[in-house]
């Protein structure tokens, strides 16, 4: 993983820094933020792509598979751990 600093709210009595640590993806070329969910080109400059966090999925169409959303994803997790990991056979 590639780190890099962020340096935030200097002060007269210190600097406060933070420690993000972005995700190589696609090679190298590109990092994603897992905090603030998007994916940057590292090399060059451009545009931030938003990044789906995707567990569960819904089809759409024929070919299309689309996440759901984290609040319905959530509530299916819920869901599946208490049938699967619950329920005594």
């Amino acid at each position: 993983m590639y780190a890099y600093r962020e340096r935030k709210n200097c002060s007269l009595v210190g600097d406060v820094e933070e420690e993000r640590v972005g995700v190589p993806v696609k090679g190298g070329l590109y990092e994603v933020d897992l905090v603030k969910r998007h994916c940057f080109p590292v090399y060059w400059n451009g545009d931030n792509r938003r990044v789906l966090r995707g567990h569960w999925f819904a089809r759409k169409g024929d070919l299309d598979w689309l996440p759901l959303r984290e609040d319905v994803v959530e509530q299916l997790e819920i869901d599946y751990r208490s049938k699967v990991w619950c329920n005594n056979i």
